[in-house]
């Protein structure tokens, strides 16, 4: 009798959001000669998202904490990172400087601004030591690089879209232009997210890794890390270029073995 009761809901509910849907998406485009209603609802970006969670609770719940679980790992990522980011900062900047080193950390409004410090003490400061120096720009271009997919996430309107054969979807509302629900119209949402989360991660884990290299002066136990290229794609370009390298040295010694 419930389920019964549920399925009424659901075509009284998708009927009706429709139909509003329909007339909704007619208006807002005036070249529209007719009310059109595809296997997605736009009305759901549109004022129908109070009825689909009363009417369909159960979907609302099962299609929305996944989501919602990845948003906050990827917050939670950003935010651990910069934190990093601060302690690196402090041992790059040297012990005797630490409340000052933490004052101007703290004085940027903007993570982009302590980023870009970051960089610029770090090149005074390994002046002579080309490794960490790019190794630390590797890491903020890298941080720099995802903090447009760590906006979008974040800050893009999502809204609830039914496709046919799949119920329930949360997809970036685009309906309104919004430029950060613009980016994540391709690929699978779930699959970037998770993407960005492990990428942070992985940076992350670099950046501690770094600043305990430094804190114990590059020490056996501590030695300074490899960037974590697998991780961004970057290893397999590099075994491609030393293999194709490989092998025109082997070239080259042909003729000169086959002369002798």
């Amino acid at each position: 009798m419930e389920e019964e009761t549920r399925r009424e809901g659901f075509a009284l509910a998708f009927f009706a959001l429709r139909c509003i849907g329909g007339a909704l998406s007619t208006a807002s485009r005036p070249d529209s000669k007719r009310c059109h209603a595809s296997g997605r609802g736009s009305i759901f970006s549109l004022g129908g998202l109070g009825m689909v969670s009363y009417v369909f609770k159960q979907d609302y719940d099962r299609v929305f904490k996944p989501y919602a679980e990845l948003m906050g790992r990827v917050a939670f990522q950003w935010n651990n990172i910069h934190e990093s980011l601060a302690l690196l900062f402090w041992k790059v900047m040297r012990d005797r400087y630490t409340d000052m080193a933490v004052a101007i950390w703290n004085s940027y409004r903007s993570d982009s601004a302590a980023r870009q410090i970051l960089l610029s003490l770090a090149e005074i400061r390994f002046r002579k030591n080309k490794r960490k120096f790019s190794d630390i720009e590797w890491l903020i271009k890298k941080v720099n690089g995802l903090s447009d997919e760590r906006d979008s996430v974040l800050h893009a309107p999502f809204t609830f879209t039914y496709v046919e054969e799949k119920g329930l979807q949360i997809t970036p509302s685009t309906a309104l232009g919004n430029r950060l629900a613009k980016r994540l119209q391709t690929g699978d949402l779930v699959e970037r997210m998770k993407v960005a989360h492990d990428k942070l991660q992985e940076l992350n884990t670099f950046c501690v890794r770094m600043t305990s290299a430094l804190v114990n002066n590059d020490r056996v136990m501590h030695p300074w890390p490899d960037r974590p290229l697998q991780q961004f794609d970057e290893q397999k370009a590099t075994k491609g270029r030393l293999s194709r390298g490989k092998v025109s040295r082997r070239r080259q010694r042909q003729p000169r073995s086959s002369g002798v």
